[in-house]
């Protein structure tokens, strides 16, 4: 039997080292407060608190994932099929090498402790399904490969660290910093993404830009459809669709800027960022100007963290 804080649980029978691993508790209340402690008898490095608790643990031969609690957090849903669990080396492989998370800069960023931080990048294995389909998605295309935000899994850290609730996205093309976002509220189970993206499109197979979207695509084509019922996807160009879309939702909780390089564009959209932000808000940006970034931050009395060798910048509204 295993034990979790006063929760009884059934033995655990594994077969294979990607097998869904259920412990049955003998309660009807969750025992989540408890899960730490267990995970730390049991050396887990990774888990998940989103209701369903996805724990995962290093084997001599792979990766063991723990389900514990269902939907409502109090009983088990079994899953016979034992479902591939991509580990993060993994993930980043397909991402790109620069994806590699910076768990020091998230860690500033969110204003959290690194086993917090690394915590929250660990949970990103568990959405491995839906990462695979991300890349299936990319490369039907013909290509592996399309700009995109640098770091992607420092993105879903910080939504699940800070739990927001209206998120604002500029700059979309294939989807990939759109899918680590909405993969974020997924495990938060809330919130909603708003993207903004004035689409390129490609005009052949030489000289386009290397964001620019296939032909018969649309901006985030890649994005997994399964994620979708969070995302509000607008066409145009920032200037015209930001503030009234501002105006709308009120309060803005995380603000990602992904456009190209224009400091006219970026002061633009800083400057009607600035009054929707709260305290709590994360801003976070790419193709930062480092002057209108570091004086917005320092408008509002915040700091502004860089990631190394990167132009992307975030800062946390105090």
């Amino acid at each position: 039997m295993h034990e979790i804080g006063n929760k009884l649980l059934r033995p655990l029978r594994i077969r294979t080292p990607y097998d869904a691993v259920h412990c049955i508790g003998h309660a009807s209340s969750n025992p989540v407060p408890h899960l730490r402690d267990f995970c730390e008898r049991l050396r887990i490095t990774q888990w998940s608190n989103d209701h369903r608790i996805a724990l995962q643990f290093g084997s001599p031969r792979g990766r063991l994932v723990i389900i514990v609690g269902g939907a409502n957090g109090d009983g088990v849903h079994s899953n016979n099929s034992a479902k591939h669990v991509m580990s993060l080396d993994q993930i980043v492989d397909l991402l790109g090498n620069r994806s590699r998370p910076e768990t020091s800069w998230i860690s500033k960023v969110a204003g959290t402790t690194a086993e917090r931080a690394e915590r929250a990048v660990n949970e990103v294995t568990s959405h491995s399904e839906l990462i695979g389909e991300l890349s299936r998605n990319i490369k039907k295309t013909g290509k592996t490969y399309y700009a995109q935000f640098p770091a992607p899994i420092d993105l879903f850290a910080l939504v699940r660290l800070s739990r927001p609730r209206n998120l604002v996205e500029s700059g979309v093309a294939s989807g990939v910093s759109s899918t680590f976002l909405l993969l974020g509220i997924k495990a938060n189970s809330g919130g909603i993404l708003h993207s903004i993206d004035f689409p390129v499109f490609r005009k052949g197979n030489r000289g386009n830009l290397s964001w620019a979207i296939p032909q018969g695509m649309t901006s985030g084509w890649a994005v997994p459809r399964k994620l979708r019922s969070r995302w509000d996807l607008r066409q145009g160009r920032s200037e015209g669709l930001l503030r009234p879309l501002l105006e709308e939702i009120g309060t803005l909780d995380f603000y990602c800027h992904d456009s190209p390089v224009d400091i006219a564009h970026f002061e633009f959209e800083m400057k009607s960022i600035r009054k929707h932000l709260k305290p709590g808000s994360l801003v976070v940006a790419d193709n930062t100007d480092k002057k209108v970034f570091d004086e917005t931050a320092l408008s509002i009395g915040a700091e502004a963290f860089y990631r190394r060798h990167s132009s992307l910048g975030a800062f946390l509204v105090p």
